[in-house]
């Protein structure tokens, strides 16, 4: 020990109290008192960071539970909304998930889901032979209710992917339109189960339109909504819009890009004079639910159709024409169209969605370049502008399911 004062000598531990002398209180005794305030306030300052960093947590996740704001009523929309995402007739009005209602609609939710095989996780039952997939594809259900979106963390991280994505295309004098493909249950609320209804809330499609008005992102569930009374814009049995579908998008983004420019005035819809009736595969065979007999009513194309080169990534190519739709599995694949509406070149990112609007593509463009985009699969993400920089298109289209955005892309290192 090293002498502190007269008389006394300090502890080697400030939890050590020295001995007394003749009973008086040390000078070393109060001091080894005085010198653990500070202590005892550096505790009760720890105390107070700890709480206050936990309130701020539980704050910010709160936060980021709750879907992204909606964007400022005098923001102009990137894309006119008349042509590019006509307004609902009939719009979701309530919002059970919301912070006051939440509780009691997870309650109903589980319940009901509670009552389905396996807890509805692979697949719902709706009404009249209607199936859809449960949460276990990219949380559909609960997306198909609201019940799951992005959070506001998630929502500007898909929002700033987007806006890199836009810039950079501006620069290489490339457009970007952002088409996403409404959910069965989306164009057909209706065919939903009973008791989910009243749990139907605003989706990630609602949210990210309204809170992003500067991006480009088209809504083409009005549009589908109206053909379906004159055609099957989606089976029974499977989450993919039919090839009438199809059609009614493609004539909604060649109306859209026509409003935006004038170069993209040349396309068209789809010259087809009748449906007719195709069996629709069921995707939930698995699970004792086959194809239904009673055929869907699907678009003739083949009259319209034009001769069309497509090149594989193994450098072979095939003859075929525009109303085929490559499969995904086919891609990446690079169409040339012996009689196109136009000149143009189109850089397409897209999924399995993109088989029953390829027609469309193929038939507008002069050649497109068709690759999956990947967002359910952090693994292989896409390098877009290095695509689009190698492709030279006058413009890019994102194709996306509608439970795709349950991701977040991100652009390769």
């Amino acid at each position: 020990m090293t002498s502190t004062g007269p008389g006394s000598l300090r502890p080697e531990s400030g939890f050590e109290e020295p001995p007394s002398k003749q009973g008086r209180v040390t000078w070393a005794q109060r001091w080894h008192r005085v010198r653990l305030i500070p202590f005892i306030l550096l505790l009760v300052c720890a105390l107070i960071a700890v709480i206050s960093g936990r309130i701020t947590q539980q704050t910010l996740a709160a936060a980021d539970a709750l879907p992204p704001e909606q964007g400022p009523g005098s923001a102009a929309f990137a894309l006119p909304q008349e042509t590019c995402a006509p307004t609902l007739a009939n719009p979701v009005t309530g919002d059970p998930w919301s912070a006051e209602n939440a509780d009691a609609s997870e309650a109903a939710f589980e319940e009901n889901m509670g009552a389905l095989p396996a807890g509805g996780h692979s697949y719902v039952e709706g009404n009249d032979d209607w199936v859809f997939w449960g949460d276990e594809q990219a949380n559909n259900f609960s997306q198909a209710l609201g019940r799951s979106y992005l959070g506001q963390e998630e929502a500007e991280e898909w929002a700033s992917y987007f806006r890199t994505v836009q810039a950079q295309l501006a620069q290489q004098g490339t457009d970007l339109i952002i088409q996403v493909v409404p959910a069965d249950w989306a164009v057909l609320p209706e065919e939903l189960p009973g008791w989910a209804q009243e749990l139907r809330g605003p989706t990630n499609l609602d949210h990210l339109h309204d809170a992003y008005p500067d991006l480009p992102i088209m809504d083409t569930r009005q549009p589908l909504r109206d053909a379906a009374v004159d055609g099957d814009v989606y089976a029974k049995r499977n989450s993919h819009w039919t090839p009438f579908g199809g059609a009614v998008g493609w004539a909604t983004l060649a109306d859209c890009l026509g409003s935006v420019d004038a170069k993209y005035e040349p396309l068209a819809p789809l010259d087809f004079s009748e449906l007719e009736p195709v069996v629709v595969s069921s995707e939930f065979e698995a699970f004792g639910l086959p194809s239904l007999d009673v055929p869907t009513m699907i678009p003739s194309l083949e009259a319209s159709a034009s001769p069309m080169s497509v090149s594989f990534a193994d450098g072979s190519t095939e003859e075929m024409t525009t109303n085929v739709g490559l499969d995904m599995l086919l891609l990446p694949a690079t169409t040339v169209t012996e009689s196109p509406q136009s000149d143009l070149k189109a850089l397409v990112l897209r999924d399995s969605q993109g088989s029953n609007i390829a027609a469309g593509w193929q038939a507008g463009f002069a050649s497109t370049k068709q690759i999956r985009h990947s967002f359910d699969d952090p693994n292989a993400r896409v390098d877009v502008l290095g695509e689009a920089a190698e492709f030279q298109p006058d413009v890019v289209i994102y194709e996306i399911t509608e439970r795709h955005l349950n991701f977040v892309p991100v652009l390769p290192e």
